[in-house]
């Protein structure tokens, strides 16, 4: 028994440190932009910074930002300046890349906001007032999976221009509370827009994230069942005059129960783990059997029956240590 366990702590093990994740490609009016690269070996939870010219904000580790006060939670960790903005026009399209995201389930989003002045400057975004651009609820993520690992969207095509941030996110619900991973790029939005979103559209972010809405404190598994009653945290999405296919899909149109499934539903089994609930209570059975479907998640919740609840194994605990090592 003791052999088995050991052997599942090493698997869920090594699922936790390989869910972590983040940007690495833009693709602005057809013009790619690669950003960052993601470590394996030794390396594995790092990511470092492309040269030339990088419009994203340097995250250097793949582990999650935990607090929406903290100002990591704007553009990760430094999520410093640089010097580079890239230009991108009102009512274009930018794709984002991703290294490959393991989990099968979560919401999404992207917001903006305008640098005062030169964006290489602009050194407090955890303080600026945000508009989201795009959301998409507890189906967000396998959308994402399905498309490669990336995301499309358009810039409103009646925004004013200028120099921005433009900021891609996903949150992870497998063990909550939840956890971001949050990127930011420097764009210098050109057109004839004349418009810049009013108050109703803004948040800063910790307004807009509280650790205490269901959304963010319960689980994905707790919301897959009520899908359609998902409601993505802040404003509305500022659609503006952008029109077409690349408008945001609200959270609340994104699809009930049978949208948020298993690992089937989230392309292949390499890339996403089953959040399916095989786990039986009080049982190694269950555990291994949750384990064998691939569910990171499952596997830690029957870890934490298995033992009794114990706070060595609920919640983040044990699994978020080892994760950040």
């Amino acid at each position: 028994m003791f052999q088995s366990l050991a052997v599942v702590l090493s698997l869920l093990t090594t699922s936790m440190v390989a869910a972590h994740g983040g940007v690495i490609a833009y693709t602005i009016d057809g013009h790619r932009y690669d950003t960052a690269t993601v470590g394996s070996g030794a390396s594995r939870l790092k990511a470092t910074p492309r040269g030339g010219q990088n419009l994203q904000r340097p995250w250097t580790g793949l582990g999650p930002v935990r607090s929406a006060s903290s100002p990591e939670m704007a553009c990760n960790t430094p999520g410093s300046p640089v010097k580079f903005t890239a230009p991108a026009k009102a009512g274009g399209q930018i794709k984002a890349q991703w290294n490959p995201w393991p989990h099968n389930g979560g919401p999404l989003s992207v917001w903006m906001t305008e640098c005062p002045g030169d964006c290489a400057s602009f050194s407090n975004p955890h303080t600026a007032q945000w508009f989201k651009i795009h959301e998409d609820g507890l189906a967000g993520t396998q959308k994402l999976i399905k498309a490669g690992n990336s995301l499309t969207v358009t810039i409103p095509a009646d925004l004013k221009p200028g120099n921005y941030l433009i900021r891609h996110e996903l949150i992870n619900l497998a063990l909550p509370p939840a956890e971001f991973y949050p990127e930011c790029a420097q764009l210098q939005i050109t057109g004839s827009g004349s418009v810049s979103p009013g108050s109703q559209s803004r948040s800063t972010l910790a307004a807009a994230y509280k650790s205490s809405l269901p959304e963010l404190a319960q689980s994905y598994d707790t919301w897959k069942s009520k899908a359609n009653q998902y409601r993505f945290p802040g404003p509305a999405v500022y659609r503006g005059g952008a029109g077409g296919a690349g408008d945001a899909v609200s959270a609340s149109d994104a699809g009930g129960a049978s949208d948020a499934g298993g690992a089937g539903d989230a392309g292949g089994a390499g890339d996403a783990p089953s959040t399916g609930s095989s786990v039986g209570s009080g049982s190694v059975s269950g555990l291994m059997s949750g384990m064998n479907n691939g569910g990171a998640a499952t596997g830690s919740s029957g870890l934490s029956s298995l033992f009794g609840g114990s706070s060595l194994f609920s919640g983040l605990g044990l699994f978020n240590r080892l994760s950040q090592t």
